[in-house]
């Protein structure tokens, strides 16, 4: 084995009774990574938590002033092709997707 990539779980990722320190004293050389994506959603959400709160209520009611009106939802789709955007909908910001926050940012203000 030359390498192993896992979650950042500390029963993953231990350095006294994790598996990749079972890993590493039978192979000292293991090459030992954990999830990239997974560090950068963390880094990600602590930097997240710094910005102020107002930030996320106002894109949170983005999405609920456009989530259930059919009509103000084809107002978007009818401004997006104004403004030359290709249409998309918005996204529900959630603490259980990964950057979800982010992505609904970047749609809703490129």
């Amino acid at each position: 084995m030359l390498g192993l990539a896992a979650d950042n779980a500390s029963v993953m990722m231990g350095h006294i009774s994790g598996v990749q320190a079972r890993f590493r004293t039978i192979l000292p050389n293991i090459f030992i990574l954990g999830c990239v994506c997974h560090s950068f959603h963390l880094c990600s959400s602590a930097a997240a938590k710094k910005l102020p709160r107002t930030l996320e209520d106002f894109i949170r009611s983005i999405y609920n002033y456009f989530a259930h009106s059919s009509k103000r939802k084809e107002k978007l789709e009818e401004f997006q092709k104004f403004v030359d955007l290709k249409p998309h909908k918005i996204l529900h910001p959630c603490q259980t997707r990964w950057l979800s926050l982010q992505v609904a940012r970047e749609l809703g203000c490129p």
